[in-house]
């Protein structure tokens, strides 16, 4: 534990802000879930405000962290959608893809996404004239202009932008991604890149810090017997890929399925399993995007790896957990990426990682140190790198402590609660 963290002054109250939450997993659930638990821990309230899909209820309490639940679908399916389809610009623009308009301000779209930001926040302002709060934190890029709406709400507010914010991105929605995040008192940035990125493009450099985001190994225990391999068919001597994904283009996993044809050529018996299914926003919505894990699927059947490559869909997090201490490396082949709690997670359990080199992989992944990079989509080099591990499992050994012991110094929840409390303790004295 790091020796310059202040101890804990007064108990305080933290409201956390964001579009998803439990029961849809995620890296914001994983990271916000860690936290708010940490915090209840140590003896302070934590309760966390997201929206409401239709399957759940308004309140919960069963995860430990006082749920909120919020029906902003009461802003009409026409704005929903509109507001959705401004999202999805906003994260083609922070990820560098799709048709990108000179003025985001200028899209149709948003006018929509200032209502729905603007229907959470009458939330906000009735949760805290119920329950007052000493912190507001927003989570991720959904409810960037919430600080605005929230002027007259006398607390400290803090954004954490959990997406890429690169160098690369178009200017206007730099700028207008920066504005919005100056309405903040902090702004919470993963890596060193972003925070630089950030301040370039106006955003004061006394607002920003820099948190890696993390995760609590208390969540990731496998309990029981691990019987992953047994239900997948895949025996113990067989050489095991895990990604552990969102199921978009995005995440890369075309590119693992090319690279299995050129690994299970020289060991057929290797098996890559894929975990995930699609997002919250399609949930909110009542749609599942389809389309994308089918091509695949086709893919896998085109390149002859079909028997080697096992979708698996959602999984429960325990069965996740034993994936993850059953395999024998970790691959992460996004096109883009924000930071990779999945390349966290397996430097957790021991294992080596595989990612491409991009945003916050490269930040957690050691070139031949605790796993490999590769440049973006060379399926290639991807096959080269699992091939090297597949045929040393000394070297998997290596690279997987080297991995934990990364983990153990930068990314355990632990770190990640004593920097937020130093955050809010230092706020609540100005």
């Amino acid at each position: 534990m790091p020796a310059n963290i202040p101890h804990m002054e007064k108990y305080m109250s933290i409201c956390s802000v964001s579009q998803s939450f439990l029961p849809y997993m995620g890296g914001l659930t994983k990271y916000v879930n860690a936290l708010g638990k940490k915090f209840i821990q140590g003896g302070h309230d934590f309760r966390v405000m997201h929206f409401k899909t239709q399957s759940i209820e308004a309140i919960d309490f069963s995860s430990g962290i006082p749920l909120l639940r919020t029906n902003v679908e009461g802003v009409g399916a026409e704005a929903m959608g509109g507001y959705m389809r401004f999202k999805e610009s906003l994260l083609n623009a922070t990820h560098l893809s799709g048709d990108i308009a000179a003025d985001p301000r200028s899209l149709p779209e948003f006018s929509d996404y200032l209502k729905v930001s603007g229907k959470l926040a009458e939330y906000v302002l009735d949760t805290y004239d119920y329950k007052p709060f000493d912190i507001l934190h927003i989570h991720d890029f959904q409810l960037l202009p919430l600080a605005g709406m929230l002027e007259s709400l006398k607390v400290p507010k803090v954004f954490t932008f959990h997406i890429p914010f690169s160098a690369g991105m178009n200017a206007n929605w730099k700028s207008f991604i920066a504005g919005y995040m100056a309405d903040y008192d902090r702004v919470v940035l993963s890596t060193a890149e972003y925070a630089s990125a950030a301040s370039a493009a106006g955003l004061p450099a006394d607002k920003i810090v820099q948190i890696f985001p993390f995760i609590d190994p208390e969540e990731y225990i496998v309990k029981g017997e691990n019987d992953a391999r047994k239900k997948l068919g895949i025996a113990e001597s067989d050489f095991l890929i895990l990604c552990v994904s969102r199921m978009d283009p995005r995440k890369g996993q075309e590119v693992l399925v090319r690279a299995m044809e050129k690994v299970a050529a020289q060991f057929p018996s290797a098996k890559c399993v894929f975990v995930g299914n699609g997002s919250f926003t399609q949930k909110l919505m009542g749609k599942e995007r389809g389309g994308y894990k089918e091509s695949l699927v086709s893919l896998a059947n085109e390149l002859g790896v079909s028997r080697q490559v096992i979708f698996t869909g959602y999984l429960p997090d325990e069965e996740v957990n034993k994936l993850y201490a059953a395999c024998d490396v970790v691959v992460q082949p996004s096109v883009h990426e924000g930071f990779g709690l999945t390349v966290s997670q397996g430097m957790l359990f021991g294992k080596p990682i595989v990612g491409s080199n991009v945003g916050g992989i490269p930040v957690q992944v050691k070139n031949g140190s605790n796993g490999y990079l590769f440049d973006i989509g060379d399926f290639n080099a991807l096959a080269r790198e699992l091939a090297s591990l597949a045929g040393d499992p000394g070297l998997r050994a290596t690279m997987g402590n080297a991995g934990k012991k990364f983990f153990r110094e930068a990314l355990d929840a632990e770190i990640g609660y004593r920097k937020h409390l130093e955050l809010y303790t230092s706020l609540l004295r100005h």
